[in-house]
C-alpha cells in the first residue's frame, strides 16, 4: 500500500566524457554501513581525507580518555557516538568529495530505488 521513497541529490560534472560518470546520485539520510563499518566504509568510498581525520579523532579520543581516567565504558560510549555521527554525516562527506572533484549539485530527486531516481534525473535533465 505505502511505498518507501528515498531522496537523492544529483551531482553533475560536464567535463566527464563518459555519460555514466557525468551524473552521480547520492542518497540522503543516515548511512547504516558507515555507522557499522566506519573506517572501512570511508576507505571503500575513497574518502581519504575524512578517513585520516577519523583515525586521528579516534586515536585522540582513546589517548585523551585514558589520560583523563575515563573508564572503558565511557570510552565505548564515545566510540559509539562517533560512529553515529559518522553515519549521520556519511553522505555529506560524499557530496563534499564530489564537489572537490568538480561535480556541482544540479537537482534533488525522489525515487523508490536508486535506479528509478536516476531515470527521473535523466528525464528531468532532458526536459530542461
Amino acid at each position: 500500500m505505502f511505498r518507501s521513497t528515498t531522496i537523492y541529490t544529483v551531482h553533475e560534472n560536464p567535463d566527464r566524457d563518459e555519460p555514466s560518470e557525468r551524473m552521480i546520485l547520492v542518497r540522503e539520510g543516515f548511512s547504516f554501513w558507515a555507522f557499522l563499518l566506519g573506517l572501512l566504509w570511508l576507505l571503500a568510498n575513497r574518502l581519504w581525507i575524512p578517513a585520516i581525520l577519523y583515525v586521528l579523532f579516534i586515536v585522540a579520543l582513546m589517548e585523551g580518555g585514558a589520560r583523563l581516567g575515563m573508564g572503558e565504558t565511557m570510552l565505548s560510549v564515545w566510540q559509539v557516538g562517533s560512529q553515529v555521527l559518522l553515519g549521520l554525516l556519511a553522505h555529506d562527506l560524499q557530496r563534499w568529495q564530489l564537489a572537490r572533484r568538480g561535480y556541482a549539485l544540479r537537482d534533488v530527486v525522489v525515487g523508490e530505488s536508486e535506479l528509478l531516481a536516476e531515470r527521473r534525473a535523466y528525464d528531468r535533465q532532458r526536459m530542461a
